[in-house]
């Protein structure tokens, strides 16, 4: 009824009561002699059963392709049957949901050109309605840093000279800009 493994330790016995050391099953011992004389009627032909496995895949392959075949040729049919307005009913509406498609990444262009935005900012930060992506770039454009502004009036030169004047110049530069 039972089966007991000999690598599991049991805390209750089968009764409810103490713990007891498993029997030992009538597998074979683990000596090599035992395995070498009892265990080649016993191995498994691996090999066999990997052709066996191998053969039952290429028959589903087989149904599978024949059934891709169908499928395609019920596609054709129901073509073939469909009328003309169908047909261009359905071109129609492909066509309509490709130009949903780039209007939206019109206005979504235009509206990152206008607030100063790369293409890279645009995809990544801009989405929904015109009204949402304008405000996105709103947004994103007031938190740009400007680039340029304030610098040291003698950087690059190699003279010192009138450095006391054009301090003075660019310290009134900075206060008229504020």
């Amino acid at each position: 009824m039972f089966v007991s493994h000999p690598w599991l330790r049991f805390v209750e016995g089968v009764d409810g009561g103490a713990a007891t050391a498993p029997e030992p099953t009538d597998a074979p011992a683990d000596s090599a002699g035992d395995t070498q004389e009892e265990g080649a009627g016993d191995e498994v032909d691996y090999k066999a059963k990997y052709e066996a496995m191998k053969k039952h895949s290429r028959e589903w392959e087989a149904k599978a392709k024949a059934n891709k075949k169908a499928a395609d040729r019920l596609k054709e049919i129901e073509d073939a049957d469909k009328s003309e307005a169908e047909r261009l009913t359905e071109q129609l509406a492909a066509s309509e949901k490709d130009n949903a498609v780039l209007r939206a990444e019109l206005n979504r262009m235009t509206i990152a050109a206008k607030h100063g935005l790369s293409a890279e900012d645009a995809e990544l930060f801009l989405h929904g309605d015109t009204e949402a992506m304008e405000a996105q770039a709103q947004a994103l454009a007031g938190r740009r840093v400007k680039v340029g502004g304030a610098e040291a009036p003698a950087q690059g030169r190699g003279s010192a000279s009138g450095s006391v004047e054009a301090a003075r110049q660019w310290a009134k530069k900075l206060t008229e800009q504020h």
